[in-house]
């Protein structure tokens, strides 16, 4: 026996056009039962209690099945298949799991039931597609900058400012760059693009300057929900006092803090220091 006929026996033989598209279509409809089961899930969660007995009670009928039958005593027997979605659920996620079932409700009839109850605002959809979308554009200007942006030695963090300002005004012709932007607190924001997406940028020479960093974003995420920390990692060099700065490690300590605390992304650069 040659070497793929024994491969076809140990492997059951190599899958058809139509097995393979049959896979395919079926990991395709997996996939987008699970994005649906998900979008559901997250506008459930907005729902009281209340809530999800009342839209199960209005779309599937009486609180009691239709069909039922009664023991020598008067008790109510019900079959599994009638047993109504309230006996059977007891916590907020069984009614849940229920609803988000596609053979039980769609997402539009959830959606116009949020709306009637006013569970969420009458422009709630169109919102969330608009902040979706503001989303995707952060996180792509994000990825320009990991993918392409790469500084030079440094004077000072003014000067990784101006690189980066540069940096950005060239990939996106299109958008508005500022530098310095005041904001209510009196602070200034390093960079802000389309007066929506702050880049706050740091040469941190110690953990202190790490630790300050988080105060600041407690203020900037009040007003803008978009915002990446940009650090410089100098060490390796020299401070004022001729002492060798080592923050490589503290760095990586508060790029999660900031994460964790925030939901803010860092992204460190290595870089030197150049000489006046």
């Amino acid at each position: 026996m040659g070497f793929w006929e024994k491969l076809n026996k140990m492997t059951g033989g190599i899958p058809s056009e139509e097995e393979t598209e049959q896979k395919r279509a079926s990991k395709e409809k997996w996939e987008k039962n699970r994005k649906l089961w998900k979008k559901k899930d997250d506008l459930l969660k907005k729902f009281e209690m209340k809530y999800l007995k009342k839209i199960c009670t209005e779309i599937e009928g009486e609180d009691e099945p239709k069909h039922y039958v009664r023991d020598e005593d008067g008790q109510i027997i019900y079959d599994k298949q009638d047993y109504c979605i309230h006996k059977r659920c007891k916590l907020a996620k069984d009614y849940r799991e229920h609803i988000c079932d596609p053979d039980n409700f769609d997402l539009l009839q959830i959606q116009d039931f949020a709306i009637k109850y006013s569970i969420v605002p009458f422009n709630y959809f169109s919102e969330v597609i608009e902040t979706d979308s503001k989303k995707r554009e952060f996180d792509d200007i994000v990825d320009k900058i990991k993918l392409y942006f790469d500084p030079e030695k440094i004077t000072n963090e003014e000067h990784l400012e101006a690189q980066l300002a540069v940096f950005l005004k060239a990939t996106f012709h299109d958008k508005k760059i500022k530098r310095q932007e005041g904001i209510k607190s009196n602070d200034q924001l390093d960079i802000v693009v389309d007066d929506t997406f702050v880049f706050e940028l740091k040469v941190p020479k110690n953990r202190t300057d790490l630790r300050n960093l988080i105060a600041q974003l407690e203020e900037y995420v009040e007003e803008y929900p978009y915002i990446c920390v940009i650090i410089a990692d100098i060490s390796g060099t020299s401070d004022t006092n001729e002492r060798t700065i080592n923050v490589s490690d503290d760095i990586e300590s508060y790029k999660i803090k900031y994460k964790e605390k925030f939901d803010i992304d860092t992204l460190v650069y290595k870089t030197g220091i150049r000489k006046r």
